[in-house]
């Protein structure tokens, strides 16, 4: 039961790695959106980018075979 359940948090923390980096994108695109007085171009560029940075990630992370467990 203890197993399962450290299972599935560390399955949890995948969902973060896009959602971090899909709001990140937003936020440094909106910056410079109110840095330069511009359109919302920047930030839909910045957003765009984080997304396919975090399905980029996403994809590494799950890609990997997990690591051998210890049997006690």
């Amino acid at each position: 039961m203890i197993k399962l359940l450290f299972q599935r948090s560390a399955q949890s923390g995948y969902g973060t790695y896009l959602t971090s980096m899909l709001i990140s994108g937003f936020l440094v695109g909106y910056g410079v959106d109110r840095l330069a007085s511009t359109t919302p171009l920047f930030s839909l560029t910045f957003t765009a980018i984080g997304l396919f940075g975090g399905l980029y990630r996403l994809s590494q992370v799950l890609g990997q075979p997990d690591p051998p467990r210890s049997q006690p």
